[in-house]
């Protein structure tokens, strides 16, 4: 993905792990990408329901700052990191190497 995509600015805090009084993160650090707002459709066992979800795309050389349960800000709201796709850019599915970063 072209780095001119790259206009919006997140605040990351890395999960580090669990500690005694709960969570562990990493300083705050900003990182420089793409975020696009979406919705998805989730069923449960009661019924279906709306989730709210964004995913955050940025350079490849930032996936050590996005391990699960990582802290991501984005205009004053706070998401956690689901799961961080790294594409290389090595066969025709990922052509443009990137990071997609599946956020809750």
């Amino acid at each position: 993905m072209d780095s001119d995509f790259w206009i919006h600015t997140v605040a990351v805090q890395p999960y580090l792990g669990p500690g005694p009084a709960g969570d562990i993160y990493g300083p705050s650090q900003d990182v420089l990408g793409l975020w696009i707002d979406g919705i998805s459709v989730t069923t449960e066992a009661g019924g279906e329901q709306l989730a709210e979800g964004s995913t955050f795309y940025c350079d490849r050389s930032n996936a050590s700052v996005f391990p699960p349960k990582t802290k991501v800000t984005y205009n004053g709201r706070t998401s956690i990191v689901d799961v961080a796709h790294d594409y290389d850019g090595a066969t025709i599915l990922d052509d443009v190497s990137h990071l997609e970063v599946i956020l809750k």
